[in-house]
């Protein structure tokens, strides 16, 4: 009997059950230095800033790259090398990046400061016991409410 008492304590999951995982611009940024060597491999020699637009979905992968060409032509090995770049898996909808590389001296760098399109978060949910609705409708509303019983 007091096996099943312990059995009952313990946690279904040992791990826990984590907060979803989002990429945050630090990430985006980390991730976007490993994928400076693939666009380097594509061997760019003349000078040049081309800004690129892409989408990180869930699963990591690139998708809906677009390039913002307006005197040059980008190289397919440059998409090709992008969407080949895997970022770190995600929760929540696919993230917005928009970043600048540039092309000096025969040396490919991105741009340091990516823009990563903020994430839209929904309202928290809060499990209020009966008790002490008072207390939290006055903290979050600076006024007070009858508690319906």
């Amino acid at each position: 009997m007091i096996w099943w008492f312990l059995i009952a304590a313990l946690p279904m999951d040992l791990v826990g059950d984590p907060l979803p995982q989002y990429l945050t611009p630090i990430d985006v940024m980390k991730q976007l230095k490993l994928a400076e060597p693939a666009l380097q491999a594509c061997g760019v020699a003349e000078e040049r800033t081309q800004g690129v637009a892409f989408q990180v979905y869930g699963d990591g992968t690139v998708q809906s790259v677009v390039w913002q060409a307006e005197e040059h032509v980008v190289p397919d090995c440059w998409t090709a090398a992008l969407v080949g770049h895997r970022f770190n898996p995600h929760d929540g909808l696919p993230i917005h990046v928009s970043t600048t590389v540039y092309v000096r001296d025969g040396q490919l760098m991105l741009s340091p400061q990516p823009e990563v399109a903020p994430r839209n978060v929904g309202p928290l949910m809060v499990f209020v016991l009966p008790e002490n609705t008072e207390v939290v409708y006055e903290y979050l509303h600076g006024g007070s409410k009858a508690v319906e019983r």
